[in-house]
């Protein structure tokens, strides 16, 4: 017990130090790039060629002194926030004080990097898109960490579904033995997955809904934004779904609700799948990605299906 508690400080140290190193290069970087654009649209900085005074975002033609201040904005307060997280963080286990701080902070910075991480894909930026994904993850696993520290007696906020999930999972799996604890472990994986794909499904679905043209035919647009409407859809309901088994597999709580959520899932990907396979027989080709997305949906759900039913089954 002791060598766990010594462990635990050392990875909020170690993380906390990495995330700050991690979002000062990544923010100076980006205020440098800024830097520069705003000195060359301001004549300051000497330019080959005529600068555009218009950028598409979001299918929306906007000027660009209202995208650079925003981009400063931005930038100056996710940066701020990141950086009295990171702090915060490694001041928490001599400070108690700074625990709430560090959580608050946590959460602003979160939500910020989520938003740059749309941002980047509505704007297919490879390079900040890989950049905005590590601050992502980083800033998560970060917040994880820093809730396993003492509360000390004070006031906190409310403890986030993913924090208790990933409290209460591992002490649960510990008192299971054999065939049940390597099946709590496959439903827990794959409630996990559905998780994360059902939140990628949605910034997808976003991006695509943003990212769309104003000016695109009416039908066509009709269809695109129902599309992308049915994607966001999908990526809800394998979040509802990945949370029900969380849900029920970290607290002792019956399996019924997630071996239906599969189970419809199976129905409706299994019926998408089909419906794409009668499309290409008859010469009709969806998209890579449409075809991709329902078969990595259908293995999910019949996979957390299976296995949700073999455990309840055991535990019955």
């Amino acid at each position: 017990m002791a060598q766990s508690q010594d462990k635990r400080p050392g990875t909020l140290r170690t993380l906390g130090i990495a995330y700050l190193v991690w979002t000062c290069v990544s923010a100076l970087a980006v205020i440098v790039i800024l830097l520069f654009t705003t000195l060359a649209y301001c004549g300051v900085y000497p330019v080959k060629g005529e600068l555009s005074q218009t950028v598409i975002v979001l299918g929306v033609s906007v000027s660009v002194w209202v995208l650079l201040a925003l981009s400063w904005l931005f930038v100056v307060t996710g940066s701020l926030a990141a950086l009295g997280f990171g702090a915060s963080c490694l001041a928490c286990e001599k400070r108690p004080s700074t625990l709430r701080p560090a959580i608050i902070l946590g959460r602003v910075a979160f939500v910020l990097a989520l938003i740059d991480l749309l941002f980047c894909i509505v704007q297919a930026d490879g390079v900040s898109f890989v950049c905005s994904l590590i601050s992502l993850v980083l800033t998560g696993a970060l917040a994880l960490e820093v809730r396993k520290v003492p509360d000390a007696g004070e006031a906190l906020p409310h403890r986030s579904f993913v924090v208790e999930s990933a409290q209460n999972s591992q002490a649960r799996e510990e008192r299971l033995e054999g065939e049940t604890r390597g099946l709590h472990a496959s439903c827990s994986g794959y409630a996990t997955i559905m998780l994360a794909w059902g939140g990628l499904r949605i910034l997808y679905g976003l991006a695509l809904l943003f990212s769309m043209p104003l000016g695109l035919a009416q039908d066509h647009s009709a269809f695109a934004i129902a599309s992308s409407l049915v994607i966001v859809a999908v990526g809800a309901y394998l979040i509802a779904t990945g949370r029900s088994g969380k849900r029920a597999l970290d607290s002792d709580g019956r399996l019924a609700a997630f071996v239906r959520f599969c189970q419809l899932g199976v129905i409706v990907s299994g019926a998408a799948c089909a419906l794409f396979a009668v499309l290409m027989l008859n010469d009709i080709m969806p998209t890579s990605g449409e075809v991709f997305c329902a078969v990595v949906d259908l293995a999910l759900c019949l996979g957390g299906f299976v296995n949700a039913r073999k455990l309840s089954t055991v535990i019955a």
